[in-house]
C-alpha cells in the first residue's frame, strides 16, 4: 500500500512486543488530487493491531484547524449522532408526520422521541449484557451473533418465511 510520503514513520508496524491495546497515530497533512483546485487538509488515522496483519487506516478531509486527533474524535462524535437520528427514524418513524398542522407533529415528534429514549434506557438496564449494545433495529442477521434479537419491529414481512419481523 502507497501512503502519502509525511505517513512513513505511521505505516511501520511497531518494534518490541505487542501490546493489548492498539498503538494509534494521527497524521495531518496537505494533499491535493487533480479534479481539486486547492491542497487540502487530511487528518489520517493509523490503528497497529498486535492481532492482525493489516494497519487500520482511515482518512479525514477537513478544513479545521485543531490538532489531528481533535478533528478524529469531533468527526466520532458526529458519526455517532447521525447513527442515533438513524436509529430513531428507523426504529420508532421519528420522521412520520402525517398530519398538515404544526401541533400534531410536534407531539408525535416528541412521543417518538420519548419512545425512542424509553427503549434505550430500557435496552441499557434490562437487557443481558450479551445483546445491551444492539441498536433498536438490529438482528441476528445483520449483526451476527453479537445481537441474537431484534429490539423494534419494522412491520414488513420477509418473502422466504412469511413471518412478521
Amino acid at each position: 500500500m502507497r501512503f502519502h510520503p509525511t505517513m512513513a514513520e505511521c505505516s511501520r508496524p511497531a518494534v518490541g512486543r505487542p501490546n493489548e491495546k492498539p498503538i494509534v497515530w494521527f497524521k495531518g497533512f496537505l494533499y491535493q488530487v487533480a479534479s481539486w483546485k486547492m491542497a487540502r487538509r487530511v487528518v489520517a488515522k493509523v490503528e497497529f493491531h498486535a492481532e492482525e496483519l493489516f494497519l487500520r487506516v482511515g482518512f479525514i478531509v477537513t478544513n479545521a484547524e485543531t490538532p489531528s486527533r481533535a478533528v478524529v474524535r469531533f468527526y466520532n462524535k458526529r458519526e455517532t449522532a447521525e447513527q442515533s437520528i438513524k436509529e430513531g427514524k428507523q426504529a420508532v418513524k421519528m420522521t412520520r408526520l402525517s398530519c398538515h398542522r404544526f401541533r400534531p407533529n410536534q407531539m408525535r415528534l416528541a412521543l417518538s422521541l420519548l419512545a425512542y429514549n424509553l427503549e434505550n434506557l430500557s435496552r441499557r438496564l434490562a437487557l443481558p449484557k450479551r445483546i445491551e449494545n444492539c441498536s433498536l433495529t438490529e438482528s441476528a442477521a445483520t449483526a451476527g451473533e453479537e445481537c441474537p434479537l431484534p429490539l423494534a419491529s419494522s412491520g414488513r414481512r420477509t418473502s422466504d418465511s412469511m413471518q412478521w419481523q
